[in-house]
């Protein structure tokens, strides 16, 4: 069987279950034979071994079980970088790219106004490690250059232990200018410390704090998409009203940020006005932002109504 055809096949096969079927058709059929999209182009007419059409009939097989494309392939693309994921961790989505973005805008806008001479910046729940090391691959040049009297410290933790180990492969693999040393990642002026904790790490006095997670009610597991069945739970669920991690989150913000800090997380659109009541209740100050769909994607918190002009 030629590449195109095997093409045809996975496209009319993956119809059935995803609206993407033509772009997952390439994927699934590029990854099994260890070639871009391109060079999958390139080889269009070419002939597949037998073997290497078994294989990608059964990663067809196995997608057609709403096993997610990620899980089968063993990546995602993520601010045009490529994480390795596994099932043991949440797959990473477009609107933390967005939680991304708004953390390097911010710490942009602050650090010409900063005194202190160490920035610490947390990643709670890090799963895959996305967001700390997005924000250290987008502000490294930035940061070991116009701001190399600063030493920035960036923390990342979760309470999964196969989250951190994962954490740690991706940033080997993404912070190529990064040294390991006894579990701590070296550039310049830079550290990164990734550490199994059930939410905050003993260091306290964070100017800035990056978090997904989770934050779905229990009661949406009976009718959401079937791929999800196949994300851990742990990642995805937070009680019954969907609140129970962020409780946790806000409840203590007040001794883990600075005066002047600021929390980010990604939310639930409709917990929003639970969370501005939580926010409240801790004498935080808070900001709703929107996502790719929602209008209100994004929480941000501070001790400091000042911080939230930033956004």
């Amino acid at each position: 069987m030629k590449v195109k055809d095997l093409l045809l096949l996975a496209r009319n096969d993956l119809r059935k279950i995803t609206e993407s079927y033509q772009l997952e058709a390439e994927l699934i059929i590029a990854h099994a034979l260890n070639l871009s999209r391109t060079e999958l182009f390139i080889n269009y007419s070419d002939d597949i071994s037998l073997i290497d059409e078994e294989r990608i009939k059964k990663l067809i097989e196995l997608r057609l079980k709403h096993i997610p494309l990620q899980y089968l392939t063993k990546k995602q693309s993520f601010l045009s970088n490529v994480f390795e994921v596994n099932e043991q961790v949440l797959i990473p989505r477009y609107d933390t790219e967005i939680l991304v973005i708004l953390a390097t805008k911010y710490l942009k806008s602050i650090l010409n106004n900063i005194t202190a001479t160490e920035i610490n910046i947390l990643d709670i729940g890090t799963g895959t490690g996305v967001i700390i090391i997005s924000v250290i691959n987008l502000l490294q040049d930035l940061l070991t250059t116009k701001y190399a009297n600063y030493k920035f410290n960036f923390y990342a933790t979760d309470i999964n232990k196969a989250a951190i180990e994962l954490t740690k492969k991706n940033a080997q693999k993404i912070l190529t200018k990064f040294e390991e040393k006894k579990g701590r990642y070296l550039y310049k002026n830079l550290e990164l410390v990734i550490e199994k904790y059930d939410l905050f790490p003993t260091t306290k006095n964070f100017q800035l704090i990056l978090s997904n997670p989770p934050y779905l009610p229990n009661s949406l597991k009976s009718d959401w998409q079937a791929e999800l069945n196949y994300e851990p739970e742990s990642a995805l669920l937070s009680g019954t009203d969907g609140l129970d991690i962020y409780r946790r989150i806000i409840a203590n913000l007040s001794t883990w940020l600075i005066n002047d800090g600021v929390f980010i997380g990604e939310i639930y659109e409709n917990s929003a006005n639970d969370l501005k009541a939580l926010a409240h209740k801790s004498k935080l100050h808070y900001l709703l932002l929107p996502g790719q769909y929602d209008e209100s994607r994004f929480i941000v918190l501070s001790l400091s109504s000042n911080q939230l002009l930033f956004f």
